[in-house]
């Protein structure tokens, strides 16, 4: 029910993006008459409005000193909570440093201390939320801001990789948070229609036509507020799903068809698949890891059941799309000196052009005979 309440004021005020903390409640006892919270492996220890849908709940993780450069930077804090919520969904949603923070405190209006816990990370991305929506006024003009389903999408669409496999997980969520690489999204936007903020209608489709960079992975991340759900009477663990407009998000090319990315609650510590839909979460990502540089893909976005009202608004982030049509390398060379007698050394000159990737160079009765340089 407080979950509920949660999804309802989100629902009701969609510019608003609640930002809430995962809890630190992993591995605690109380008086030893129940089980430690997330008994026997850590997970299952959401609770309450951290299960809410609408939300982005944050976990808590070490600083990087050297900063990122690899999943196994980030380290998970000894008390941050696990998720999944009970119905499946990915919670928490993304992960920021809440680790001996050095912050204010409220002792006098001079006091700083240092403090840990998901209640440091998730202000720390609360601030970061405010400047990415500063940033996209700056560029779309005043008063100009994302709907909270497009900011959370993008937080999400650009978080660094963590955890032990890819894909989300219930330890970080979506990963750890990368407010550079999210304004960095913002700025393409302009050139490349990187965020869409549509609706859906009920019994309707949407798609949209995109070509692959090539250069690095193709994804789209699609999120909506939804609607509260209902419920269900109380019970341990109920698995009623909570989602109310069922969306889905797929890629397709061709005869190919790339499904979204899930966990399945069942066995928590299973790294995520995408091999079929996902019916439990308003949030989808598809990601194609080694797309065709110049290959055009649908991005599909349908539903299941029905979408009353007017329609359910959604957001859309894409990347590693492009405008520019890939040129087909053209080979070239010179050669000096351009006549010479049998035995003397020529010296090659490659001019090659719309860069090639690689080289296969064949010199009939030379030494050496062929090149790859």
């Amino acid at each position: 029910a407080n979950a509920r309440e949660w999804d309802q004021l989100a629902y009701d005020a969609p510019y608003l993006l609640i930002c809430k903390s995962a809890g630190n409640d992993r591995g605690q006892c109380g008086d030893g008459s129940y089980p430690c919270d997330g008994y026997p492996d850590g997970y299952d220890c959401i609770g309450t409005r951290a299960s809410a849908k609408n939300n982005l709940v944050v976990a808590a993780v070490g600083d990087i000193p050297g900063g990122y450069t690899q999943p196994s930077d980030v380290v998970m804090t000894v008390f941050s909570s696990w998720g999944p919520a009970d119905d499946g969904r990915v919670k928490p949603d993304i992960s920021s440093n809440g680790w001996y923070l050095y912050s204010t405190g409220n002792d006098n209006d001079a006091d700083y201390r240092t403090a840990s816990g998901t209640s440091m990370s998730a202000p720390s991305v609360a601030g970061s939320l405010i400047l990415l929506q500063e940033h996209y006024e700056n560029l779309n003009g005043s008063g100009n801001y994302m709907r909270s389903a497009t900011l959370k999408a993008l937080v999400i669409h650009t978080a660094d990789e963590a955890g032990s496999a890819d894909g989300p997980d219930y330890q970080f969520g979506w990963g750890l948070m990368n407010t550079y690489s999210a304004a960095e999204l913002i700025s393409s936007d302009a050139d490349l229609n990187t965020m869409e903020e549509l609706s859906l209608k009920n019994n309707k489709t949407y798609q949209r036509t995109v070509m692959a960079a090539g250069d690095q992975p193709l994804k789209v991340t699609m999120v909506w507020t939804d609607k509260p759900g209902t419920p269900p009477p109380a019970s341990v663990d109920p698995p009623d799903p909570m989602v109310v407009h069922e969306l889905d998000l797929r890629l397709t090319e061709s005869n190919n068809t790339f499904y979204p990315w899930k966990l399945d609650k069942d066995n928590p510590s299973n790294p995520a698949t995408r091999d079929e839909e996902n019916d439990v979460d308003n949030v989808e990502m598809v990601t194609i890891d080694n797309p065709t540089a110049g290959t055009e893909y649908t991005i599909n976005v349908d539903h299941d059941g029905t979408i009353t009202g007017g329609g359910q608004a959604f957001s859309l982030i894409v990347s590693g799309i492009t405008n520019t049509i890939p040129q087909t390398p053209v080979a070239d060379f010179s050669g000096d000196p351009a006549s010479l007698y049998e035995g003397e050394t020529v010296q090659f000159t490659d001019l090659s052009s719309n860069n090639p990737t690689s080289w296969s160079w064949s010199f009939p009765g030379g030494t050496p005979s062929t090149s790859t340089i």
